[in-house]
């Protein structure tokens, strides 16, 4: 019986992959050997910074989102919204930490690092922009990025950044800031179906809103997929 509980969409010469970040993708024999005939042909791409490369045995082209930014003009502002992924806090807290300087400015000291889109820089003009239009009736993050860097203030930043972009029903997009993130999730999800060709991982839970764009699209297994 063919099995892949994170789930995986077949489309003649392409295929796209849901991954349980950080863990063994499991599927069944035939589902797998299905996966290798159409990489081994057309190429096999991982999601942002190759992460989870490890998942899946295979000699990766690169990253899809580095071949996405490609073809993206200019530097549309709501791509910052990576910056509140909850996987970087940690490290962007430290790295922003800066009693020498204000949160916005130590920001763009850092824009290598905190860009998304490979080599692509994102603007003071870019930064405001986004930080404008995420900022809710109880939360000005441009007062916030004005404040100086220290590890209290930058702290508190980035953890209002991300409880207002990933609270817990955040699939629900109820404030600012996630709804700007989700014209990213939109944008880089028609990004793949535009593909015709390749071996594409990506968050299972993308399979899911990839199926409301395409009602049309046939996920095989996905139960695990959120």
């Amino acid at each position: 019986m063919s099995e892949a509980p994170y789930g995986v969409i077949f489309n003649d010469k392409r295929v796209i992959v849901g991954v349980p970040h950080g863990k063994k993708i499991p599927m069944s024999d035939d589902i797998e050997q299905r996966i290798r005939v159409i990489g081994d042909n057309y190429g096999y791409w991982y999601e942002g910074d190759g992460g989870d490369k490890k998942l899946f045995t295979a000699n990766y082209k690169g990253s899809w989102d580095d071949k996405m930014a490609k073809d993206i003009s200019g530097y549309p502002y709501e791509f910052l919204s990576a910056m509140f992924g909850n996987a970087n806090m940690a490290k962007q807290i430290r790295m922003i930490t800066n009693v020498g300087k204000t949160i916005f400015d130590s920001i763009m000291d850092h824009n290598s690092e905190l860009s998304p889109l490979k080599d692509k820089a994102f603007s003071q003009t870019t930064l405001a922009t986004y930080l404008d239009s995420i900022s809710d009736s109880d939360i000005d993050f441009i007062s916030m990025s004005e404040r100086i860097a220290t590890r209290g203030n930058t702290e508190k930043f980035f953890k209002a950044g991300v409880a207002k972009t990933f609270p817990t029903n955040w699939t629900e997009f109820p404030y600012k800031a996630g709804k700007i993130m989700k014209k990213v999730i939109d944008r880089r999800n028609k990004f793949i179906l535009s593909q015709d060709r390749g071996v594409y991982f990506i968050g299972a839970g993308h399979l899911l809103n990839m199926k409301k764009l395409d009602p049309n699209l046939n996920i095989i297994g996905g139960e695990k997929a959120e």
